[in-house]
C-alpha cells in the first residue's frame, strides 16, 4: 500500500510521488553529462532534488543514456568537521566508498584510507577519483548531493580538488560533476579559517551551467513552462495618478458614521438648544 512521503527521498514503488525526472528538463541534463560538463542543480528543501539523483543516477547506470557508470554521494557527514579538513575528508572519503560498494564498485573501498594516508586531506579526493577513473575506463559521473551542508575549509578543500583534477576528465578525472543543494555553490562568498576573503574567485568557477530542480509535473506539458514564467501584465493605475481611494481601500460604514457625528465647533449648548425646540 503506498502514502505520502515528506520526509527524505522517495520511493515509487511505496510512495505516491510525481516521477522524480519529470521535475528536471532530462534532456538538458543528459545533454551536460555527453559534453563533460561540470553544473550545479539546486532548489529549496522537499521539492525533489535527491529523488531526482537517484532516478538520474538509475538511468545512467542502466545503459540506456549512453555508457556511463554513476555513483552518487551525500556529503553532509562532513559538515561538523568545519576547518578540519582531515576530518572533513575522512567522513567524506569513507561515505563515497560505502555508496560505490552498494553500487557494486568495490575500488574505493579498497583503498581511500591508504590514499588519505598518503595524499593527504587536501588532495586524497582527487588522487582517489583519478586513480578511480584510471582502473576502468567506462566514464565516471559522480553526483554530490547536500554540497552546501559543508562549510569553512572543508567545502574550500573539496572544491578546489575538483577543479584541479577537471582537466584529466574523462581518462583520469569523472568526465562530469554534479553539485546538488539548495543553494548555487558558485555564488558563495568563500573565507578562510581566520576570516580572511579567498583570492582567485570562485573554487568551482568550472561549472558551465546552474540548474533549478524545481519544477513540478506541470512544466513538462507543452507551453507550461511557458505559461508559468510568463508575466502577466499588469493593470493597476498608476501610483501618480491614483485618487486617495484607489490607492487605499475606503470604508464606507466607517466613514458614514463619522459624517453623522457633530462638527467640533458644535457646541453643548446648541445641542441643548435643538434638543428643545
Amino acid at each position: 500500500m503506498r502514502f505520502f512521503n515528506t520526509e527524505g527521498p522517495v520511493r515509487p514503488d511505496e510512495h505516491y510521488a510525481v516521477a522524480p525526472l519529470d521535475r528536471v528538463d532530462v534532456g538538458e541534463l543528459l545533454g551536460l553529462i555527453r559534453a563533460k560538463r561540470y553544473f550545479v542543480l539546486h532548489a529549496p528543501r522537499q521539492t525533489g532534488k535527491t529523488s531526482a539523483l537517484f532516478a538520474l543516477r538509475d538511468l545512467l547506470n542502466s545503459g540506456e543514456a549512453g555508457d556511463f557508470r554513476c555513483v552518487d554521494v551525500n556529503v553532509e557527514v562532513g559538515q561538523v568537521a568545519r576547518d578540519d579538513t582531515d576530518r572533513g575528508l575522512r567522513a567524506i572519503l569513507s561515505r563515497l566508498a560505502r555508496r560505490a560498494r552498494l553500487l557494486g564498485d568495490d575500488f574505493p573501498h579498497a583503498s581511500w584510507q591508504d590514499v588519505l594516508a598518503a595524499s593527504g586531506p587536501d588532495d586524497a579526493l582527487g588522487e582517489l577519483l583519478s586513480d578511480w577513473c584510471l582502473a576502468n575506463p567506462v566514464p565516471l559521473v559522480l553526483l554530490i548531493d547536500e554540497i552546501d551542508a559543508l562549510v569553512g575549509d572543508t567545502l574550500l578543500s573539496v572544491l578546489r580538488q575538483l577543479r584541479a583534477g577537471y582537466p584529466q576528465r574523462p581518462e583520469a578525472f569523472p568526465a562530469s560533476v554534479v553539485l546538488c543543494g539548495v543553494r548555487d555553490v558558485r555564488d558563495y562568498r568563500f573565507e578562510s579559517s581566520t576570516g580572511a576573503p579567498i583570492a582567485g574567485g570562485s573554487p568551482f568557477n568550472i561549472a558551465a551551467k546552474s540548474l533549478s530542480a524545481a519544477r513540478t509535473a506541470a512544466t513538462t506539458s507543452p507551453g507550461a513552462s511557458a505559461r508559468i514564467w510568463t508575466r502577466r501584465p499588469q493593470t493597476r493605475t498608476p501610483a501618480s495618478t491614483a485618487t486617495p481611494r484607489e490607492r487605499r481601500p475606503s470604508r464606507p460604514a466607517r466613514r458614514e458614521r463619522s459624517s453623522r457625528s457633530p462638527s467640533p465647533t458644535t457646541t453643548k449648548s446648541s445641542r441643548r438648544g435643538s434638543g428643545s425646540r
